[in-house]
């Protein structure tokens, strides 16, 4: 993200694969860090790129999408916490806090 020609914040997508208990391997994708420079911190300019990183994941065509970040703040963009949807964070054990681990299902 720039503004006057400075960046000013990043965001960044991967393709990955769920392993379902199942067996099936469910094609996704993973975003994050979005990274905003200190001093724009606070302005809006998080949420208008998530908002741009939403959109983008979309065009891409990707079913969902899975990263780790603060409910509280994507929660407000439709994000819930991936294990209310069955999804466990890799290699956590069972029972421990996921939190963290956020989901947005596109499909």
């Amino acid at each position: 993200m720039y503004k006057d020609g400075e960046l000013i914040g990043q965001n960044m997508f991967m393709k990955a694969t769920i392993a379902a208990d199942d067996g099936r391997k469910i094609p996704i994708m993973t975003m994050g860090p979005i990274c905003i420079k200190n001093e724009f911190k606070g302005k809006g300019y998080g949420k208008m790129l998530l908002d741009y990183s939403l959109e983008k994941a979309a065009n891409f065509g990707c079913g969902a999408l899975c990263f780790e970040g603060n409910i509280d703040f994507y929660g407000k963009s439709g994000f819930k916490q991936a294990s209310e949807f069955g999804i466990r964070y890799y290699g956590l054990p069972e029972g421990e806090d996921a939190s963290f681990f956020c989901y947005v299902k596109y499909i």
